[in-house]
């Protein structure tokens, strides 16, 4: 079925190259399965060749199954055919993180906020350390967030704990939190806390299959977690918006 030019339009707008979407598998060919993204009537494709890294040979058993949710990298938009191409190889989620990191880092040193020599990342041993200590495996974009700014970030996040020095103090401090502020509310073993600000509130993310996970808040006096971020790096966008925003409102 053709689509409106209109329409193609917005959806390459809505999701440009390096996004990551959600979505549910609605059928499978030869040459890949096509998958209905989340919150849109649309319709992309994971080519065979996208499904996981490596070289051996896939056929259709092991294609993800009909009615499955996946999670994937858009890679191309086709103009001839107006489609979305999707990959679901974690390299290709690592090489979109990484340059999405590089963007990050950008904004923040036109903006002032971080100059080059004040970003410093973790080294693999160091996250390594991390997740053996807290019996996690962290999701591929925050661990790429840590090797390219999890030490230092110039004044971006002053006052909120997120550098590695602080990691593994957080889950305790916001697990006090909750038992202080909302005892009904529980994080989950796998529940992994980033940031904590101020001792009154906290972010944290579920470490499972999920490459770029959503986010959560709690804050103290409500009892509940609010999604704040579909992703990680939704987030961090939104975080580094914010901040951006804040510090030319104090130069005015």
């Amino acid at each position: 079925m053709a689509i409106e030019p209109a329409r193609w339009i917005a959806i390459k707008n809505r999701y440009p190259i390096g996004t990551r979407v959600r979505g549910t598998v609605m059928h499978l060919e030869d040459f890949g399965a096509f998958v209905r993204l989340d919150h849109d009537d649309v319709a992309a494709l994971v080519l065979v060749t996208n499904i996981e890294d490596g070289t051996r040979s896939l056929d259709m058993h092991d294609y993800p199954q009909i009615g499955s949710v996946v999670e994937a990298t858009v890679v191309d938009l086709i103009e001839e055919t107006a489609q979305v191409r999707l990959s679901m190889r974690p390299s290709d989620l690592r090489r979109h993180a990484s340059a999405h990191l590089q963007t990050i880092v950008a904004r923040l040193a036109d903006a002032g906020l971080a100059m080059a020599h004040d970003v410093r990342g973790c080294s693999a041993h160091d996250i390594a350390e991390l997740e053996g200590a807290l019996g996690v495996t962290l999701p591929v974009a925050y661990r790429v967030f840590l090797e390219k700014m999890g030490c230092s970030a110039g004044r971006f996040l002053t006052g909120t704990d997120v550098r590695l020095d602080t990691l593994r103090s957080l889950k305790p401090d916001a697990a006090r939190l909750l038992r202080e502020c909302a005892p009904s509310l529980v994080l989950t073993p796998t529940a992994f806390v980033f940031a904590v600000h101020q001792g009154y509130e906290f972010l944290f993310f579920e470490c499972g299959p999920s490459g770029d996970p959503p986010v959560f808040l709690f804050t103290e006096g409500e009892q509940t977690f609010r999604r704040v971020a579909e992703t990680f790096s939704a987030w961090l966008d939104g975080c580094v918006s914010d901040e951006i925003a804040a510090y030319d409102a104090l130069g005015e």
